[in-house]
């Protein structure tokens, strides 16, 4: 599959991933694994991915349209991702 940023607000989340309400009201399950990383201002962790923060997710879009998150974002300043983003890594 490919790249995918996933921007927005977690409304749903348990020990192995979360829920993001996207801006055009849809939503994206994002799965965590040993690898992602979580940042904020300082380095954050898993517990810190609480139901109604704020969230950007950098990851690999899976074939059943869940993201495995890279990279998670706590408190973003918010931009809107173009649906069709594939950026060239």
């Amino acid at each position: 599959m490919g790249f995918r940023p996933v921007a927005g607000e977690i409304i749903n989340r348990d020990d192995k991933s979360f829920t993001v309400k996207l801006n055009d009201g849809g939503s994206k399950i994002v799965i965590l694994s040993d690898k992602t990383e979580i940042n904020k201002a300082a380095s954050g962790t898993p517990e810190e991915l609480k139901v109604g923060e704020k969230v950007s997710v950098f990851g690999t879009e899976n074939s059943d349209g869940s993201v495995t998150a890279q990279n998670i974002q706590l408190n973003p300043v918010l931009r809107a991702f173009p649906e069709n983003l594939t950026p060239t890594l």
